[in-house]
């Protein structure tokens, strides 16, 4: 069984972390209940547990960041960035969990099931960057070294984009579109969010960031779906 592109670079990212000491609670608390029960509906408990605690971790940042931003011109971007995002989140996670089941092996439950835990985590820790600069960590939802500008990831993006396209059934094809279509607006709220409420140093690249992470996520897929038929033959 091949082991996905992003799972492995979540796990890199993941031992970094722990060499550095800098493990979340709710990542201590995942990673013992999987040490407990490594089966695969051990794993499976694990992760569902801690997307619902990291679920309640954004509600708490949202709620702080409601807060401190006061003035309702802020608070309704960051009401309309967060209802894209979890437009965003609801068909993006619709379309992964079958995504996955083009794939044989009781192993790819448990990708498709971290992903909800890996993305709402990153979403929990982009609130507390809002107001915090001293935030617990974080680290892109999907990383690299590449330097590009916002219009060559956004080509990347939409090259990675066409190729996934052409590699999937009809069905995973209108699931993907539909995400897609919801991740759109969700960059577009998100960055007018952030660079009106963030209450900390702005990034004036916080767009080429968010480009650049679908352009990635999306290589992602389409490399996993790559090296699964290479295994094949």
């Amino acid at each position: 069984m091949i082991s996905p592109a992003s799972y492995g670079q979540n796990v890199q990212q993941q031992t970094a972390l722990e060499n550095d000491a800098a493990i979340h609670p709710i990542d201590m608390r995942m990673d013992k209940a999987i040490d407990e029960d490594p089966s695969t509906v051990g794993m499976l408990e694990a992760y569902t547990n801690a997307a619902e605690e990291w679920e309640a971790e954004i509600n708490k940042n949202y709620q702080t960041l409601t807060k401190r931003l006061g003035g309702n011109a802020g608070i309704k971007k960051l009401q309309a960035a967060q209802k894209a995002y979890e437009a965003f989140y609801k068909d993006e996670t619709h379309f992964n969990a079958y995504y996955w089941n083009t794939f044989s092996g009781t192993m790819y439950a448990v990708f498709s099931a971290y992903y909800p835990v890996n993305m709402s985590r990153h979403r929990a820790f982009q609130l507390a960057a809002y107001y915090d600069k001293n935030a617990f960590y974080d680290f892109p939802f999907e990383n690299n070294t590449e330097t590009k500008t916002e219009e060559e990831w956004d080509k990347a993006l939409n090259d990675n984009y066409k190729a996934l396209m052409a590699k999937l059934d009809k069905a995973n094809q209108d699931r993907l579109r539909a995400a897609q279509r919801k991740w759109i607006t969700y960059r577009d709220a998100e960055d007018d969010a952030y660079n009106s409420c963030c209450l900390i140093i702005l990034n004036p690249e916080y767009r080429l960031l968010l480009v650049r992470e679908r352009a990635l996520r999306l290589k992602s897929y389409l490399d996993d779906l790559l090296g699964f038929e290479d295994g094949l033959h």
